[in-house]
């Protein structure tokens, strides 16, 4: 069993994955940006944190081995511009 869970928001989530930054403190699309729970936490607040309905527990390791690296095009914009 993994250790460390990102939290999945289930109701913000639409093209991109939308996960919980630490603390609760917001939505991030970067998995990077993301905040890690340890099982007792998500175990201590199942229901707001991994209810099923608006919120999905997933194990970190699981989490990056579906993820993948992007640049937003925006981003790409800049690039281009040499910015």
């Amino acid at each position: 069993m993994s250790s460390q869970f990102y939290v999945l928001s289930l109701k913000r989530t639409l093209h991109e994955a939308a996960w919980w930054m630490p603390n609760e403190a917001g939505y991030t699309r970067d998995l990077n940006r993301a905040g890690k729970y340890s099982h007792a936490i998500i175990e201590a607040n199942r229901q707001r944190l991994d209810n099923g309905e608006t919120t999905r527990a997933i194990p970190c390791d699981l989490a990056h081995k579906v993820s993948r690296r992007v640049v937003s095009a925006e981003d790409a914009a800049k690039l281009i511009q040499g910015k």
